[in-house]
């Protein structure tokens, strides 16, 4: 599992001049929908739906918590986007908070056994 901090929204200023503010959430969708491979084919096509919710539900908050595969597919995403220099020279806090992610392991809770249950000890 990976969890990315969340960094404040920026003031990103397009090639008319004019200034707009992007939220991590949106740099992660613009990846995502600039992927041609979520373009092509079924599998593709339904993977690229399921990273967009990932990041619909969970990008909120101080953290997002992804799965490694969708960490790497995400990664993979922003990759392979093009992006036009100018804009994405000022989005590098967002690439350096995703690469910062933290990788830890959620630890699954082991069966009880019978003598663990709830019985009381003697």
């Amino acid at each position: 599992m990976k969890r990315i901090k969340i960094p404040t929204d920026l003031m990103i200023k397009g090639v008319d001049g004019n200034e707009r503010e992007h939220s991590f959430k949106k740099f992660l969708t613009i990846a995502i929908e600039s992927n041609e491979k979520f373009g092509k084919g079924l599998a593709n096509i339904k993977r690229g739906m399921a990273l967009s919710k990932i990041i619909e539900k969970n990008c909120h908050g101080d953290s997002i918590v992804l799965e490694n595969a969708d960490y790497d597919s995400i990664r993979e995403s922003i990759d392979n986007a093009q992006w036009l220099p100018p804009i994405i020279f000022q989005m590098l806090p967002f690439i350096d908070a995703f690469e910062g992610a933290e990788t830890f392991e959620v630890k699954a809770e082991e069966p009880k056994t019978d003598d663990e249950t709830d019985k009381p000890k003697e």
